[in-house]
């Protein structure tokens, strides 16, 4: 198992991280309005969130971290959904906004005491979720780092003599006996013990 914080392992923990605060701000989303979110703001949040959460995932994070980025991210599609919801404003089409419908935009942004608490106790959740899979998935890097498989050799070609070198060492009288002694200090049995007097 390679290391979690880097490589593919590192992407796939920061895109499952943005999967699920996407899947939490759009049934929160279609929860409160009853219409789905705009497909581009979706993706929008989704890529810069994942890219976030990508970079993130570097090494194992506690709740506290966790939570301080899910709460990022539920502010960051909070303030997608509402502006491509708000007053017309299309986000797929590019409409630019008047004076008058940036108060609106505005206004539409900015979370009641519900809402954020809505958001609050969902980014709590997950947080509280996605630190046990970050415990999860550290803990099994760390079994799996303690067990050793064997290695499988294919045979060697014929014709092709693979003995271990020698070692020429062994040929000096008592050389194998002084490697032992040295390898394997106390080696033998224990030194007799002067007779009480």
């Amino acid at each position: 198992m390679s290391h979690p914080g880097s490589g593919p392992p590192r992407i796939i923990r920061g895109a499952l991280l943005a999967g699920c605060c996407t899947a939490l701000a759009v049934l929160g989303h279609a929860g409160a309005s009853g219409d789905p979110p705009p497909v581009a703001a979706l993706v929008a949040g989704t890529v810069v969130v994942g890219a976030a959460f990508a970079v993130l995932a570097d090494r194992r994070r506690a709740f506290g971290r966790i939570l301080a980025a899910a709460l990022v991210a539920q502010a960051v599609f909070h303030v997608l959904f509402s502006l491509a919801c708000s007053h017309g404003y299309e986000l797929t089409t590019g409409t630019t906004l008047t004076s008058g419908s940036v108060a609106g935009a505005l206004a539409e942004v900015s979370p009641g005491p519900v809402m954020a608490l809505a958001h609050l106790g969902a980014a709590v959740v997950l947080a509280a979720l996605a630190t046990a899979g970050e415990t999860l998935v550290w803990a099994a890097f760390h079994l799996f780092g303690l067990v050793r498989l064997p290695t499988l050799t294919l045979p060697a070609p014929a014709g092709v003599n693979v003995t271990p070198a020698r070692n020429h060492d062994d040929d000096l009288p008592g050389a194998r006996e002084l490697r032992i002694r040295r390898a394997h200090r106390r080696r033998g049995p224990p030194a007799p013990m002067p007779a009480p007097a």
